[in-house]
């Protein structure tokens, strides 16, 4: 369903972060309807997440947004979160 241009606009100015990411479906969505400034994040594992959030941007012809890696409990590591 399409929200109302009202609704979307208060989302257009922010800085998105979608945890437990998984697919990447509701920051593709956000994306398509306007929205760019999107990270990603699910749990720390072998790039599985990250390159199946990829495809599926990819895969409707978006180039992937930036995902962050992180498991709840085990602190940040690493990059811009240390």
């Amino acid at each position: 369903p399409r929200h109302p241009p009202s609704s979307l606009s208060l989302l257009l100015p922010k800085s998105i972060l979608e945890l437990g990411s998984a697919t990447g479906l509701l920051s593709l969505r956000l994306h398509l309807s306007g929205c760019h400034n999107i990270t990603t994040s699910d749990v720390v594992d072998a790039g599985e997440v990250e390159a199946n959030i990829s495809h599926n941007f990819r895969a409707n012809g978006v180039e992937p947004v930036p995902h962050v890696p992180h498991t709840w409990g085990s602190g940040w590591c690493g990059g811009e979160f240390e």
